[in-house]
Formats: structure tokens, C-alpha cells, sequence
């Protein structure tokens, strides 16, 4: 019973990202927005033109780039879900939700223009939770928050001998990868990093009650 309800809670919430995402594909920007150039200046993105452009004149590397992101993404996905539904706390998926309807509310108040330069496209390798037709969802970074979060729960569960490590390598990653492919501006990148970090600090409170309330649940 415990295992079903645990599945329940994530299948909606899963269903609750692909909705929305489906929606932020359909918005458009204003007129006037949409046939302007972007105005923001990312200090980030200057820094780093001259390797966007070497690595934009090979699909090939983009493609690499972007596969090995997303598969990264996928397995971390994958990983987490699993040890919250056999695990022996929900804990790992409540962040996630938590995380995953913060961004999204954040999305749907902030629109910000493509990046000059963006490379988002499906590399040829499908991908279970990184949906490709979506590009206008900048702010803020679901890579750098999601791998960031993933990072804290595996640095909790391996120690930080191995888990600083590893999590400060998958990170790092994830934030290279978008910005040297202007999926992100630097803003969306600093923003999902401190969101991640309060909704894995709230977690540690909440859980506790989901998981008292998942426990009463099945018992009855």
C-alpha cells in the first residue's frame, strides 16, 4: 500500500511537469518582444562567446553535449525516484515536487527572451524527462536546480568523501553545459541554485510529516 501511494503521488506529479511544459511550448511572447533582440546583457555569455562559437560549428559536439546532459539528468531522475518509492522515507521525491511547482509557478509569471545563440534541440537520443520541443522556460534553470538538489541528496546518502565530489562534478557539468549552449542566462543559473538549496533546507522539515501521513495511510 505504502509502494502504491508513493507511485500515485509521483505519476500526478509527473503528468503535473509534462502539462505545464506542454503549455509553456504553446506560449508565445508579446509582438513587439518577439521580433526584438534581447536586451539583457549576460556578462557569462560574453565571456565565453568565442568558445560558443567554436562549439556551435560542430552538431556533432552539441549533439554530444546535449545528450550526455539530459542522460545525466534521466539516470539522476531515475535514481531519485526509485529510493523514494522503495526507500525507506519519500523524502528524495518531495523536494523534487516541491522544487519542480516552484519553478514552474516561476515560469509562469517570467517570460524572458531567447538567448542570442541558443542550442536546444533533440540530439537523436530520446530523453524520459528533459522535453526538447521547450525552450522558452528560462527562468529559472530546472538542469541547475534538479542536479543540484540531486547533488545534496547524494552527498547525504554517500557521505562527503565521495558525495562533494561527485555532486560538485555533476553540477558543474549541468551549468557548463547550459551555458555555453545559451540554453540559460547566467540569472536562470544562480537562481536555480539557491532554490535548490531552500527546498532541499524546507524539505528536511516537511518530509517528516509526508512521510507520518503516507505511514497512517497505509496502516488504516
Amino acid at each position: 500500500m505504502l509502494i502504491f501511494l508513493r507511485t500515485l503521488v509521483i505519476t500526478i506529479a509527473l503528468y503535473f511537469w509534462y502539462y505545464t511544459q506542454s503549455l509553456l511550448s504553446h506560449r508565445t511572447l508579446p509582438a513587439q518582444e518577439a521580433t526584438s533582440v534581447s536586451s539583457i546583457h549576460d556578462e557569462v555569455h560574453s565571456l565565453t562567446s568565442g568558445l560558443h562559437a567554436r562549439i556551435s560549428r560542430s552538431t556533432k559536439l552539441t549533439n554530444v553535449l546535449l545528450a550526455t546532459s539530459s542522460a545525466t539528468m534521466d539516470l539522476l531522475a531515475l535514481f531519485l525516484l526509485t529510493i523514494a518509492i522503495f526507500g525507506p522515507t519519500f523524502a528524495p521525491a518531495v523536494g523534487l515536487i516541491l522544487l519542480l511547482s516552484l519553478r514552474q509557478l516561476a515560469q509562469s509569471f517570467c517570460r524572458l527572451p531567447l538567448p542570442i545563440g541558443i542550442i536546444w534541440r533533440n540530439p537523436g537520443i530520446s530523453s524520459i524527462f528533459v522535453t526538447y520541443e521547450v525552450k522558452n522556460d528560462l527562468f529559472f534553470s530546472g538542469h541547475t536546480a534538479f542536479s543540484v538538489y540531486g547533488a545534496l541528496i547524494v552527498r547525504s546518502m554517500l557521505g562527503n568523501c565521495v558525495g562533494i565530489p561527485l555532486g560538485l562534478f555533476l553540477v558543474s557539468f549541468q551549468i557548463t553545459v547550459v551555458l555555453l549552449l545559451r540554453v540559460h542566462y547566467t540569472m536562470d543559473v544562480f537562481t536555480g541554485v539557491f532554490c535548490a538549496l531552500y527546498i532541499y533546507h524546507i524539505n528536511g522539515v516537511i518530509s517528516p510529516y509526508v512521510d507520518e501521513f503516507f505511514f497512517m495511510i497505509s496502516h488504516t
